[in-house]
């Protein structure tokens, strides 16, 4: 069958090649051309691409005919860039060789014959030839690319305009951007010649942190007690990186080495590298302050680009993983970071100065480098919603009376001093956590004080009563899924010390909160202690805690005595069906919001805010509903359920398994997983979910709660509803098992193993 998709074609041609082949012997020509193809086809294939043609001296590659891969536009582009670096590097090599090339780029939404997963056929005709015009308006060693390219890639990439192009049988002339040229990062080539067998270039992001001013009151020099003083801020270097996806690499001396995009590699992985980066100062004040006796400051500096994995390497030897320039070059930059600061590199600060706020700094010269490197600092990540969503944000429409709700029982907080209960009550789907979600956007625009937010979840299995108040303890205390036990319990206590100073009460709520950190098995709930534990916090700053589809009783007898007995600024806000609403009732400082269906103007508003052409009397009032069709892109009469089908039909097969395999693991899940439910390679399965994300039918997790692993969530769980009713129950054997690997060690995890182990029966 046939599939409309939006295709780039990237058409390079060597500049006077024709000229200077005529009359030559053949093989000579061959000899020039052949290391020009291998290399540009190297370059394609790296980013997702692949060579359609060569035509003589010149290339014809093909970005997102195969995978539909939104991001086709800005692979083909970051390739045309490459593409006249890859020719001054083969001049460099042969001295007198003189080639120049010329690259154009054009992008069209063309039907591609589908057989199956795979694209069959090539791409032809005008998209083609117009790239062929586009490359002949470039400069020699420029690019050039169509108006649509440019739609697609602006954000990415800094353009001027060129002269317009005529075209044959087109009344208006073709707008003609010219990206701006990268700057040198070294030569990926002298690393593809190094490779190993067990080696692969990748593109990822370094990150070097460096603690500095460290100083002892007792001013001893003994190694081992600086080892020992030194091992907290270590380790909470390691966790950070962890949490953000990274892979600790090394630590030299007072240094660490991390990386982020190998062994797993995400779309994202130079913004979380920064994110990262950002929160170490963060956290090395916080150690400081537990310990009087000591005094450390940090730095970091962050860099991306090509590097040599070895994909074999065992770090716990002390082998390296990564090795290249882009690693010599982070190392550089971090010499010129600020103390407490974060500094990036050029390719960094492109690929996240839409998520990150930087100011320019002076470049420096850096031994190696010819001229000067460019450098940023960041000052700052941008906020990004609940959990980082990634699809596109719908209008808030018609919820107006719902919003002031929630924003006037938090006033109350504020101005009483009290606490409040605000309960969402409605149908799966109607958008309780959008609600939320603009609620939580206004808090985090105070400019007075910072609002602190913890977020708990109630899992649909019936053995996990305090699965949504642990979330709230690993959230406070930064406990990963995957820590165990012995990880598990020096951070609740940290977090308990940051509360009190009183012995006894600290010991009081460490044994309190242990089962909801999954460090002791279930027990009794301890209604008191879990609320003392949220009252110190809000006795700090101003605390929302979300409950997010509660259905349990140990969450609604712990909402109800909060209720009762908190005190503090503290704004509780619980979401839940219809059949939930009737609890806690009958308290002054408790408020019932149901949220009911919208009229057909929100409808319409919500519609139109998502480009959609589509008669909202079919979304039947249901906000997620709408908001499907959106995604769809046509009217479909039915329910909800049928179209998430039509759009999950719209996937390739290889998407579809990896989104059921998600499915069986839950709402949330992680790019291992799904490896390991599939039987595919883990970096392959995390490229078939980030189509998916493309696709808006998951959202990326900024922050994975298990340590090296790509986190994944399902837009709603209502979507993973109907991807799990396709999927095979023999894969909640695979799921247990995987779990029971990943998050072995810990108290609770035997809760959702044993869920697995029951539901595959």
């Amino acid at each position: 069958m046939d599939e409309h998709r939006l295709v780039s074609v990237l058409f390079a041609d060597l500049v006077g090649f024709t000229s200077r082949s005529h009359g030559a012997d053949p093989a000579v020509i061959r000899a020039l051309q052949r290391p020009f193809h291998a290399r540009v086809k190297h370059e394609v294939e790296r980013r997702g691409g692949r060579v359609e043609k060569f035509i003589g001296d010149a290339v014809v590659a093909v970005f997102g005919a195969d995978d539909g891969d939104s991001r086709g536009a800005e692979r083909a582009v970051r390739v045309a860039l490459r593409i006249p670096e890859v020719v001054d590097e083969l001049n460099e090599e042969q001295p007198g060789l003189e080639l120049a090339v010329r690259v154009g780029v054009n992008s069209d939404t063309v039907s591609v014959e589908r057989h199956g997963d795979a694209a069959v056929g090539v791409v032809t005709g005008d998209i083609v030839n117009v790239a062929g015009k586009l490359q002949g308006a470039a400069p020699p060693g420029g690019v050039a690319v169509c108006q649509t390219t440019y739609e697609h890639t602006c954000a990415r990439f800094r353009y001027t305009s060129l002269a317009s192009v005529g075209l044959p049988g087109r009344v208006e002339p073709l707008p003609v951007w010219q990206p701006a040229p990268r700057r040198r990062r070294g030569r990926s080539a002298d690393v593809v010649e190094e490779l190993h067998g067990d080696e692969e270039i990748r593109d990822v992001t370094i990150l070097f942190v460096d603690l500095v001013d460290f100083s002892l009151r007792s001013h001893s020099a003994d190694p081992e007690e600086m080892r020992a003083l030194l091992r907290p801020y270590f380790g909470a270097i390691r966790h950070e990186v962890d949490r953000f996806g990274g892979t600790v690499e090394k630590f030299l001396g007072d240094s660490v080495m991390a990386v982020f995009g190998a062994p797993v590699a995400r779309a994202d992985d130079a913004e979380r590298a920064v994110r990262a980066a950002l929160r170490l100062p963060e956290v090395v004040v916080e150690l400081n302050e537990d310990d009087a006796f000591r005094e450390v400051a940090v730095r970091a500096s962050v860099n991306s680009g090509d590097v040599a994995v070895a994909l074999g390497a065992q770090l716990e030897e002390g082998e390296s993983m990564v090795t290249g320039d882009t690693v010599n070059t982070a190392a550089r930059l971090l010499g010129a970071a600020p103390v407490g600061g974060v500094v990036v590199g050029e390719a960094t600060w492109e690929r996240t100065r839409e998520a990150v706020d930087y100011e320019a700094l002076p470049p420096i010269a850096a031994k190696g480098k010819p001229e000067p490197v460019p450098l940023w600092r960041a000052l700052g990540a941008r906020h990004r919603g609940l959990d980082a969503p990634t699809a596109r944000e719908p209008e808030l429409a018609g919820r107006g009376p719902e919003l002031s709700q929630l924003k006037g029982g938090f006033a109350r907080v504020l101005l009483e001093r009290k606490p409040q209960v605000v309960v969402l009550s409605g149908p799966p789907g109607i958008g309780k956590t959008r609600i939320v979600s603009e609620f939580r956007t206004s808090t985090n625009e105070r400019d007075d004080e910072v609002v602190e937010w913890r977020i708990g979840q109630s899992l649909p299995y019936g053995g996990a009563p305090f699965s949504a108040l642990g979330d709230l303890v690993k959230n406070a205390a930064a406990i990963l899924k995957s820590d165990g036990i012995e990880e598990a319990e020096p951070k609740l206590a940290a977090a308990v010390r940051a509360l009190t100073t009183d012995g006894a009460e600290r010991r009081r709520l460490e044994e309190a909160l242990a089962p909801l950190a999954g460090i002791t098995p279930e027990d009794e709930p301890d209604l008191e202690g879990w609320t003392r534990f949220i009252e110190l916090t809000a006795a700090q700053r101003p605390l929302v805690c979300l409950f997010e589809d509660v259905q349990d009783e140990t969450t609604r007898d712990f909402v109800e005595h909060v209720a009762d007995t908190a005190r503090g600024r503290l704004l509780v806000v619980a979401t839940t069906g219809h059949g939930g609403a009737g609890w806690a009732l009958g308290r002054e400082n408790v408020t019932h919001v149901d949220v009911g269906p919208l009229g057909l103007g929100a409808v319409a508003a919500l519609l139109e805010s998502l480009d959609a052409d589509v008669p909202p009397e079919l979304a039947d009032g249901n906000p997620l509903h709408a908001v499907e069709l959106a995604r769809l892109g046509r009217p479909l009469a039915g329910g909800l359920g049928e179209v998430v089908e039509a759009r999950l039909g719209a996937l390739s097969a290889g998407q579809q398994r990896a989104l059921e395999a998600g499915a069986v693991v839950g709402r949330t899940f992680w790019g291992g997983a799904v490896s390991a439910l599939t039987g595919t390679d883990v970096q392959e399965s995390c490229r078939l979910l980030d189509g998916a994300v493309a696709a808006e039918l998951l959202q990326g997790v900024q922050v994975s709660t298990v340590a090296r692993e790509a986190e994944y969530a399902f837009v709603h769980p209502l979507v993973r509803e109907v991807v799990y009713a396709r999927a095979d129950r023999r894969l909640h054997v695979a799921a247990a098992e995987w779990l029971d690997h990943a998050l072995g060690g810990r108290a609770d995890h035997d809760v959702l193993v044993a869920y697995h182990t029951a539901a595959a029966l």
